[in-house]
C-alpha cells in the first residue's frame, strides 16, 4: 500500500506539469500562427458599458443632491 501511495505522489506531480507544459506550447503554437488574440467588444458589451455609464452619472447627480441638502441644514 505504501509503494501504491509512493507511486501515485510521485506520478500526480509529473503529469500535472507534463499537462501544463503541452498547454503552455499549445499557446504559444497558436500565438505563432495566428498572432495575438485581439476580440472586440460585441454590440451586448457595448450596451452594458453605455448603461453602466448611464447609471453611474444618476448616482453621481444623486449624491450632488444630498449633499446640497445637507449643506442647507
Amino acid at each position: 500500500m505504501k509503494r501504491i501511495r509512493l507511486g501515485c505522489d510521485f506520478w500526480a506531480p509529473n503529469r500535472l506539469t507534463h499537462l501544463y507544459l503541452k498547454s503552455e506550447q499549445e499557446r504559444q503554437y497558436n500565438y505563432l500562427k495566428d498572432g495575438p488574440c485581439i476580440t472586440f467588444p460585441s454590440l451586448i458589451y457595448k450596451h452594458d458599458t453605455k448603461l453602466l455609464i448611464l447609471e453611474l452619472e444618476h448616482l453621481k447627480e444623486t449624491s450632488s443632491v444630498k449633499s446640497k441638502l445637507n449643506q442647507l441644514q
